[in-house]
C-alpha cells in the first residue's frame, strides 16, 4: 500500500541500471500496480527498446491496455505473450481473462480446457482460474478458485493486481488477504503475532 515508497525504490533501481530491461520492467509493473497505466507503458517501451522480446514488459503493457479498455490490443499482446512463453499457464490465463473481458466466451472455454489438460502433466496454479473467472465477471467462481490459491500455498502477489479489481471490493477478498497475512505471521518467528 506504500505507493510513494515503491516508486522511490523503483526509481532508485532505475538510476542505478537505466538500460536494464528487468529494472525498467519492474518500474513499469510498479506504475501498473499504482494504476498509472500510461506511465507504465512508457516504462515498458524503455525495456522493449533494449530487448524487443522482453516478456515482462510485453505482459505489463497488455494488462495496462486491458484496463484502459483497449481489449483488442490486449488480446494481441496476450497472444504474443503466450506464444513467447511456450504456453506458460499464467500467461495463458491472463489471455483467457482478456477474452472474458472482450466477450469471447468460446475462446475462454478453449483456454480453460487447455489449462485443465496441462494440469495433468505440469503445475497450473489455481490463480489462473481465478483470473479467468474474474475476466468473465463470474465473481463467485473466482473466489472459489482464490480460496484454492491459499490452500496451494501461493504468494499473495497476484491478489493485488488491478486486473482483478472487480474482486477487490468484495469482503471475501479482504478475508483472503487476512488469511494470507496470518499465514505470513505464523511463518515469521520475529513477528509479534506469530507467538
Amino acid at each position: 500500500g506504500d505507493i510513494a515508497g515503491a516508486m522511490e525504490q523503483a526509481r532508485t533501481a532505475q538510476e542505478s541500471e537505466p538500460l536494464s530491461p528487468l529494472v525498467n520492467g519492474g518500474v513499469a509493473h510498479t506504475f501498473y500496480l499504482a494504476r498509472r497505466y500510461e506511465e507504465a507503458i512508457a516504462e515498458c517501451e524503455k525495456s522493449l527498446e533494449v530487448d524487443p522480446n522482453f516478456i515482462l514488459a510485453i505482459h505489463v503493457k497488455g494488462m495496462c491496455r486491458a484496463l484502459q479498455g483497449r481489449l483488442a490490443e490486449a488480446v494481441t499482446i496476450g497472444e504474443r505473450s503466450v506464444s513467447m512463453s511456450g504456453g506458460a499457464p499464467f500467461y495463458l490465463a491472463v489471455l483467457g481473462h482478456y477474452y472474458g473481458r472482450s466477450g469471447a466466451t468460446d475462446k475462454v472455454r478453449q483456454v480453460v480446457q487447455q489449462l485443465k489438460d496441462m494440469a495433468g502433466h505440469r503445475y497450473v496454479s489455481p490463480q489462473c482460474f481465478a483470473y479467468i473467472h474474474a475476466g468473465m465477471n463470474e465473481i463467485d467462481q473466482a473466489f472459489e478458485w482464490q480460496a484454492k490459491v491459499y490452500d496451494d500455498g501461493a504468494s499473495p502477489f497476484n491478489y493485488f493486481s488491478p486486473l482483478i479489481e472487480n474482486l477487490h471490493s468484495d469482503p471475501r477478498h479482504s478475508a483472503e488477504l487476512q488469511r494470507m497475512q496470518l499465514r505470513a505471521w505464523a511463518n515469521d518467528p520475529s513477528h509479534p503475532r506469530s507467538s
